[in-house]
């Protein structure tokens, strides 16, 4: 089983974004996109992020209002019509940080392969990201998703 990386600093900064968004009057779609892209990027399991990124786009809708009750809105399927849309949005955050990241890969790793050790302090760049991109993508799935 490969090791959890979600560390407190990461855990409580996402709760905390979960938190003050949660019963605010924010754009569901943009509440959404922040919690789930905010977690993707912290990339705490070795698998699964991707689903679970999904699960909360859909988790946040739904506790939102913005989904009706009972419906299932099938955003998802959107993101899987988009993968290359939603690589580069993914992309445009990596590129914008990869230039403050002091990194090298780990001696042995695991199972998974090679494991890759951050050098310095980079909590700054994950909590005050620019998610403009990531947002337009949601939408524009959102979109999608209410014309199909």
């Amino acid at each position: 089983m490969p090791d959890i990386l979600l560390d407190g600093e990461r855990y409580n900064g996402l709760m905390g974004l979960v938190g003050r968004l949660e019963g605010s009057e924010i754009d569901p779609v943009l509440a959404a996109a922040l919690i789930a892209f905010a977690f993707v990027f912290i990339h705490p399991f070795g698998d699964g992020n991707g689903r679970i990124h999904r699960y909360l786009i859909h988790h946040t809708l739904d506790r939102t209002g913005f989904t009706p009750p009972g419906i299932l809105f099938p955003v998802s399927a959107s993101i899987a019509r988009s993968q290359g849309a939603y690589d580069a949005a993914l992309e445009r955050f990596s590129r914008a940080i990869a230039p403050y990241l002091d990194w090298a890969w780990q001696a042995g790793g695991s199972e998974e392969g090679p494991a890759i050790t951050v050098r310095n302090r980079t909590g700054h760049l994950y909590r005050y990201f620019d998610a403009t991109p990531q947002v337009e993508y949601l939408y524009g799935c959102v979109i999608d998703t209410v014309r199909r």
